[in-house]
């Protein structure tokens, strides 16, 4: 069983353009062609995989922004610009 990139969109809870930037950038890992290109006895757990792997992005987002945030404060307060 496969599945398009707007199913797999769907079961990660994303939008198919969201999937398709991921790729492109490469925040993708190499086991997303498993949940593209496997059968179907193993959906729950590279579900689980990938849902997992969305956490570890979302963290990782979260924390780049509050980085973002901090350059921006420092240089609102004239000491530098980038």
């Amino acid at each position: 069983m496969t599945y398009s990139a707007s199913e797999v969109a769907k079961k990660l809870e994303l939008s198919k353009d969201t999937l398709r930037y991921y790729e492109k950038e490469g925040l993708i890992p190499p086991y997303v062609s498993l949940l593209v290109n496997s059968g179907g006895e193993s959906i729950p757990e590279r579900r689980d995989l990938l849902l997992e792997h969305k956490t570890f992005l979302m963290e990782k987002i979260l924390t780049y922004q509050n980085l973002l945030h901090l350059i921006e404060k420092k240089n609102g307060g004239g000491r530098w610009t980038v």
